[in-house]
């Protein structure tokens, strides 16, 4: 339960069970932001993992969510969590990563562990040091041919956590930004120049800072509001 919100999630893995457990602790900034969100709004949960702040937002804020998590290990339990919450019409799952193109690249995972991170499509760069312990082909899109091809509407509210490129996923949404009202991008200080690159992008569309705030040792989350 958090804010009065009551939500379930499956654990079948320590990892699991350490994000339900510190779910309203990790990270409370993230919820207060989806807090502000207007209800029956649009939300892109780009980097989804379980699907915590996605069941969140279609829970809370009775958001039409997008949940991105092209890692198979992830997204059965980000399908089963949508489902045991009820949320099934509100939350819609793409298996695919996003990039700055529309192709086919490598997709690579650090660890098989279910509700795991650091996977990484196409650029050799995340915040682990560890060897690929499995790697495949598969297809990438921008925002602009994903909402071409399906006819959706653009986002109101965007979070982009993808363990290193997130500057690439920026680049590739191009004018889907344009018209979201707020974004937060997880920055990882260690990568160079991630942190300069996003800012450029996002202050050529308009954007300011309003809130950076650390969840770990150099990583940081930035919320970037719509001038």
């Amino acid at each position: 339960i958090h804010n009065d919100q009551k939500l379930t999630f499956y654990v079948p893995s320590r990892m699991c069970f350490y994000r339900a457990e510190t779910f309203s602790t990790k990270e409370p900034k993230t919820l207060s932001w989806i807090d502000s969100f207007e209800k029956n709004c649009s939300f892109w949960d780009i980097g989804a993992n379980i699907g915590i702040y996605s069941c969140y937002a279609a829970a809370k804020k009775n958001a039409n969510v997008i949940a991105f998590e092209p890692s198979s290990f992830n997204s059965d339990l980000l399908a089963k969590n949508i489902f045991v919450n009820k949320l099934e019409n509100r939350v819609s799952i793409f298996p695919l990563p996003m990039s700055n193109k529309s192709s086919i690249g490598k997709f690579r995972l650090s660890t098989l562990d279910k509700g795991g991170a650091l996977s990484n499509f196409s650029e050799d760069k995340n915040q682990s040091s560890k060897k690929d312990v499995l790697s495949y082909q598969t297809m990438s899109i921008t925002g602009p041919d994903l909402i071409s091809l399906y006819n959706l509407s653009y986002p109101d509210y965007i979070k982009i956590d993808v363990d290193g490129i997130e500057v690439l996923i920026l680049e590739g949404l191009g004018d889907v930004i344009k018209n979201s009202k707020s974004l937060l991008v997880e920055v990882d200080e260690t990568i160079e120049n991630q942190e300069k690159n996003i800012s450029i992008i996002m202050k050529r569309l308009n954007f300011e800072i309003q809130e950076k705030f650390y969840h770990h040792k150099k990583i940081s989350n930035v919320i970037w509001k719509k001038k």
